[in-house]
Order: structure tokens, then sequence, then C-alpha cells
């Protein structure tokens, strides 16, 4: 039997249906909601460690794509455990009376932040009506009164005896506003000035000595006078400072009261009574004035409630989508007053690492690692073991300017970033703090195996979604079937499914609008592959004008014949969310010469390293297989014909071999079959990504162009697990209509290509006569023997 008919797949071989009759149910309404993590056993493993663990450094990076439920599944695991863990404390910034920029951050039991605040607000409140009302009362009055007379009496006393000493001088003194009036006096009457001058030269010259004899007295009279005022202002603020104690006493005690233990908060009130004392005079400005005017002079006492627990239950679980800088870590906000902006410590805003703290943080990645100077934030935090609230220009080190500069809170949370793969392995690369804070890494597969199990999984998953959702109709069992099916495809494999279930979900939903736009009570398979159709004919344009130019003619394909040196390779377009195969035409030329194997693509920088490394093997394939006894001495060109993007990967490598063989051994090669695998350098084919969409690209191209029930495709024997190809294309292959290999040897494909055996070594060392090996054998001797002969000459 030929390789053509032995290593050609069956029908059954090409998908792997579900079979209604194995499913123990009619329809998803039977069943029950799915309640538990399908898929994630390792990723599940490593949060159970992540969490468990409460020593620094062992946050956690959820790695895996998009659609595997990572940030769900992560989110409510975390918040089930939060829920038997004690709430963390509330905190608070209140004013620093010894420093005034550096507000105090005071630790207090869950819940009691808002109450001490609201106690504050109404303790002041008193504290000013109590305050204002001293001045006014009676006993403050009376004890005014009575060292207001003392010291009258002390000034008078004082006065008559600087009087009666004037008199002795011969001076009468007089107080008027402008100040004490003195007059000389003679014989017990006051003299005028006609009078003064009227005097002697004698008695004028003593009254001068005299007169600066009283004004010294004069002088240590105000002097006295001063020390009596000060001693009288000394003792006013006493007796002020006294009732003020009086008052304030019974109220502080009172709202002191319910904060017993928290010496902290003792302290601080105590500071706040101090300071309430200190400043009387103030508050007997205020008298009379509007109490909005006084207000913000009060703002000091206020009390700024950073991190509010009231209410929580258990640890608290952050979800910062957005990890700007000022969200992730906080800031100090600014008002307008007076042409300027001022701040205090009520402006101070807590972020979501404050928020988390005593709990857990999640973010995402990519925003946190595109939000500047986040990262950079974070990473400080976690290795200090404190949050620091400053804005940016202070954190990045700008100009200095007059701002807040809050005490630091010391944190202790558990930080979970959910991202790629890629920003795991470039953190890892990149940042040598990163090994050290992250040291668990969960990580979601993509896929899982199926099973019987993950069958019923993927049908109480659409039992969840329906009862979580009105627009999720319930599904039957061949709908059901028919998405798992779906659900292979999308691993691309046979025994596995995919753990996207967003993507399922969202056929889920298409394929409900479908089933209602028929007024049917169940989902079903129609209905399924309804969808599948609709979301492929959304994504495909690209694809069909490819389609047209090669039904036009314009890209130059063909699907009939046979060719020397040419031959159908397959690739992959990926178009977003869609990937589709096309096939391109690979041509190889031979002749004469030592330049080897040249890529064309290579030489315009057109190919991948990948596709590079493959076009390279292709050499030591040759020389292995048939330069064991004379160099291998030639030189040959290979394309894509109308290729001009660039080429990446090596699965097209297999083709290029077959295309060069074909030219080096001068025989055709058949146009209806394309060929893709990956080939080494001893002539084994490997398997490549994308089998099933190379498959049905070159059947979409061949159907078009007409059928003749000889085309098909030679894939690796490794890929027939991942085949999952379209019911149209089984259909064909069933009529015989369309035809798959699966080869694993170089031998394999040149016979299933040429019809003519591959042939082999026999025991003498030559190869099997008039084989492909043989031909290719003689005619690269041939080169090495004409160049040898040419350099001679």
């Amino acid at each position: 039997m030929s390789y053509r008919d032995s290593l050609r797949l069956k029908p059954e071989e090409l998908c792997a249906h579900l079979n209604t009759d194995e499913l123990k149910f009619s329809n998803t309404r039977e069943l029950r909601p799915l309640d538990r993590i399908v898929g994630q056993e390792r990723a599940m493993r490593s949060l159970e460690v992540g969490l468990g663990i409460k020593a620094r450094g062992f946050n956690i990076f959820v790695s895996g794509r998009t659609g595997t439920g990572r940030t769900s599944i992560v989110t409510n695991l975390i918040r089930e455990r939060a829920l038997k863990e004690p709430v963390p404390s509330d905190w608070i910034y209140v004013y620093d009376f010894t420093q005034p920029d550096r507000p105090k951050a005071i630790s207090l039991p869950p819940g009691t932040g808002i109450l001490f605040s609201r106690s504050v607000d109404s303790l002041i409140s008193s504290c000013e009506v109590e305050l204002r009302k001293l001045f006014t009362s009676p006993v403050y009055q009376e004890r005014k009164n009575a060292l207001e007379q003392k010291v009258a009496t002390l000034k008078h006393d004082l006065f008559l005896k600087v009087q009666q000493s004037a008199l002795n001088l011969g001076f009468a003194i007089e107080p008027t506003p402008q100040g004490i009036l003195t007059i000389p006096v003679k014989d017990g009457k006051k003299l005028s000035p006609e009078e003064f001058e009227a005097l002697s030269e004698e008695e004028k010259k003593a009254y001068g000595e005299n007169s600066q004899k009283l004004h010294q007295l004069l002088e240590e009279m105000v002097l006295e006078s001063r020390r009596i005022d000060r001693q009288y202002g000394e003792e006013l603020r006493k007796i002020e400072k006294e009732l003020a104690y009086s008052l304030l006493e019974p109220l502080f005690q009172k709202y002191e009261e319910p904060f017993q233990g928290q010496e902290e908060l003792i302290s601080w009130l105590k500071e706040v009574k101090n300071d309430l004392v200190s400043r009387l005079r103030e508050f007997r400005e205020k008298e009379g004035a509007e109490e909005e005017k006084g207000a913000p002079e009060l703002g000091k006492y206020r009390v700024n409630v950073f991190v509010n627990r009231a209410g929580l239950k258990g640890a608290p679980v952050i979800f910062e989508p957005n990890p700007s800088y000022y969200n992730l870590m906080g800031k100090i906000e600014y008002r307008s007053a007076f042409g300027t902006w001022i701040t205090d410590q009520t402006m101070i805003k807590a972020g979501a690492l404050q928020q988390a703290n005593g709990g857990y943080l999640i973010v995402p990645a990519q925003e946190l690692l595109a939000s500047p100077f986040s990262w950079e934030a974070l990473k400080r935090a976690l290795r200090s073991g404190e949050a620091r609230v400053e804005n940016l220009s202070e954190f990045v080190g700008g100009v200095p300017t007059t701002t807040l500069r809050p005490e630091p809170i010391p944190v202790d949370l558990k930080v979970i970033i959910i991202g790629q793969p890629r920003h795991y392995f470039l953190l890892y690369a990149l940042d040598e703090d990163f090994p050290k804070l992250f040291k668990i890494r969960a990580d979601f597969d993509t896929e899982f195996h199926r099973n019987e199990q993950s069958v019923a999984d993927y049908a109480s998953f659409i039992n969840l979604l329906a009862s979580e959702d009105p627009c999720i109709s319930h599904f039957d069992a061949g709908a059901v079937a028919s998405l798992v099916e779906y659900g292979s495809r999308l691993a691309g494999s046979k025994d596995k499914l995919s753990a996207s279930f967003m993507e399922i979900a969202d056929i889920a939903y298409e394929a409900c609008y479908w089933a209602k736009s028929e007024s049917s009570e169940f989902v079903k398979a129609s209905h399924v592959k309804k969808a599948l159709e609709e979301k492929f004919y959304r994504s495909r344009l690209i694809e069909d004008k490819i389609q047209e130019m090669i039904e036009k003619g314009v890209l130059l394909i063909e699907t009939r014949g046979e060719k020397v040196g040419q031959i159908n390779g397959l690739s992959i377009y990926a178009a977003g969310n869609y990937s589709f195969g096309r096939p391109n035409k690979i041509t190889a030329r031979v002749f004469l010469g030592r330049a080897g194997v040249v890529n064309i693509e290579r030489e315009i920088a057109l190919s991948g390293p990948i596709h590079s490394k493959g076009v390279l093997i292709l050499t030591g394939y040759l020389g292995g297989q048939y330069a064991q006894d004379f160099p291998l001495s030639l030189s040959a060109s290979l394309t894509f014909e109308q290729m001009y993007e660039e080429i990446e990967g090596d699965s097209a490598s297999a083709a290029e071999l077959f295309a060069l063989l074909s030219a080096l051994a001068e025989v055709s090669l058949s146009q209806e079959i394309a060929v893709t695998g990956s080939v080494n350098q001893f002539g084994e084919i490997q398997p490549i990504g994308g089998v099933n969409e190379k498959i049905e690209g070159f059947f979409s191209v061949c159907k078009a162009l007409g059928l003749t029930g000889n085309q098909g495709v030679i894939i690796p024997k490794a890929n027939v697990q991942h085949l999952m190809l379209k019911d149209e294309v089984v259909e064909a292959v069933e009529k015989n209509l369309f035809h798959i290999w699966a080869i694993e040897k170089v031998e394999e494909g040149l016979e299933i290509l040429t019809g003519i055996p591959a042939g082999k070594r026999e025991p003498d060392g030559k190869f099997t006569p008039e084989s492909i090996h043989a031909r290719v054998y003689e005619k690269l001797r041939q080169y090495a023997y004409q160049l040898k002969d040419f350099f001679k000459i």
C-alpha cells in the first residue's frame, strides 16, 4: 500500500465530535449552576500558598490570558477569605501642635475614627460656646473687678506718694490727657508763668534742680505703674485660664470617657485643651461676631478620618482598576483662599494602598505599569513597610515647596497584581526588586483536559449564566455538545477544552440571540453553529478579499496539475481576534555555484529569525543526507511568491524542502496538495501551530476553484491530536472530495507529492535506483564535480 493510501486520515480523526448520548441530561435546566473553579488547580494552589504566608515579600503576581476568569476568580476567592479575617484599624490625621506642617497619624479600633471625629466636632463647638460665655460670666466679672480695684488702689497710693514727694520739692502734679503736668508751688500757692519769672535766679535754680528730681520720681512712678499693669495682665490671664480650665475640664472628661485606653487620643485632646486656653483672647475678640467668620480659625482641631472601617466585615479587599499615582498612594488637596492655595490635615486623602491596609490590594499590571511613578511608589511602600502621602513634586524630588508632610502610616497588606505572562517575565528580568517583593506566581492555564467531568462543567457553566442573566436561555444536549466542540477548537486539541470562559460565554449569548429570534425555548446545536458562522463572517473581511484575489487570478495559486520546484505552502494570518490560513506559492531554483541555499526573504530583511533558521536547517539536511562522499556544492534560491510582508515561523520548512528536492531531482510536485510542517536536519517532520486554520484555508481555495477529488493537505502526524475541523471539511473528506495525510518523515511526503518512491540507502551505500533520493544525490554529485572541473580550468 502506498503512503498516499496508508497515511490518509479517516473522517473520524478530523474532529472529536461529542455524542449527545454520552450526556446525562436533555437540557441544562436539569443541572445545578457551576459552583467550583474549573481547570485552574495549579493557580489555586499557588494562591493558597501566597495568601496563607503572611511574611513580607510574599505578594502574588497572577498571570494568564484575558478571558480565563483570573480577575473574577481571584477577587471572589480573596473576598471569601477576607470575611474570615479581623477588621483592621481606622486611621486618622490630626493637627500636630509641635510640628504644624507634619500632621500626626493615629491608629484607632475599627469604626472608632468617625465616632471620634464627630465627638471632637461636638466638643469644639461646646468649648467655643463656653469660652465665649466666660468673659461675661458673673464669676469672671467679679474677680476681674476685684483685681481692677486692687490695681486702682495700688496706682492711687503710688500717685499720692509721688504727689507728696512733689510737694516737698515745691511742685504740684496734676494728671491730664497729655500726661502728668508739674506746677511750681510757693507757700502753698501754685505759681503762674509770670509769677515764676519774677522769682530770683537762685530760686529758679533751686526749682530747676528740684524739677529734675521730680521727673526722676515721675519716671519711677510710670515704670512702677507699668509693672502693676503687667502684674494685672498676668493675674487676669491666670484667672481666665483658671476659669477656662474649670469650664473645659468637665467637657473634655465627658468626651474622653468613650476613648479611655487610647493614650494617643487622650494626649492629643490634652494638647487641644491647652491650645484652646492659650487662645482665649481670640474668643474674646470674636465676642458678638458671626460664628461663620470664626469657624476657619478652629479648623486645626478638625479630625481627618483618613481610613474608615465602619461597617466593614472582615479584612478590606480593594480592586483599583485605575492605579494612577494619586489613586494608589493618596494625595494632599488644596483649596483657593484669598488669591492663594492653602491646605490642612483635613485635605489629606487616602489612596487604594491605605484603604487596603490590613487586607488585600488587587491591581491590573497593564494599567499599573502604564501609570507614571505608580510602580515605583508601590515598590517603595512595600520595601519600607510604610505608606507616605506626598504629591508628585515631592516624590520625584522636584523643587521644594511649602506643604504638609503627613506622618507615614505602617502598611501590612497583600498585593495581588493581575497581568499577562509577558508582564511577569519583563518585570522579573528588568526589575531587581520584583523577585523580592512578589515571590508567588499564580499562573492561569488556557486549557484543561476534556473528559466527562469537564464536559459536565461546561454544561453547568451555561446553567450558571442562565441563573444570573435572563438574557441567557438554557441549552439542550446538542447545543452543549456543539459548545464543547468549540471549546476544543479554541484549545487547539481534541482532548482539551478552552479555559477562556469569556469566549464561551460570548458564543452562548450569540446563540441565545438566534434561538430567541426563532422563538425557541432552548438553544439548539443549530443556533450555536449559526452563532459561530456569524462570528466568523463578521471577522473574515480580509480573508474574503484574499480569497477573491485568488479566484480572480491576482494571487497565483494553482490547485491542479504538477510543477517542478513549486509547491503550495500554508501560512497563518492574524486579524485581531480572528486568524485564518491561506496558501502561498513557494518556489525553488537550483544552479551551479557555492552560494548554498539562499532565502530571498532573508536577503531583503523580510524573514524573521525563526523562518531563517528553518531555511538554514535545509542545508544541514542536504549535507547530512547526500554529501557524505563529496562536498555540498550548489546555489539555490527559495522564496514565497507574491508575499510582501515579513515571514516568520518554520512551519513552511517542510514545503521548502520538498520544493528544493523537486528542483534538484527534476521531479514534478502535485499542485493539488498543500504542505505544512517543520522539518529538522534528520528529515523528521515536526508539529506546527494553526493546523485547523491552514487546512480550512486551502480547502476554501480548492472549493472556490473546484474540487477534483485529489486535493488535500499534508500535515505532521503529531498534529493529528489538534484537529478540530469544520463540518464542511469533514464532510468533503467523507465524500472523498478532499484528503488529509499525516506524515512523520520527508520520504512519506515526497511519495505522496510525486507518486515516486523516495528511496533509501542500500547496503552498498547507494540510494534505491530511480528514487527521489537517488536523483538528488546524482544531481548534487554532478554539481560538485562540475564545479571542481570549472575551477581547474
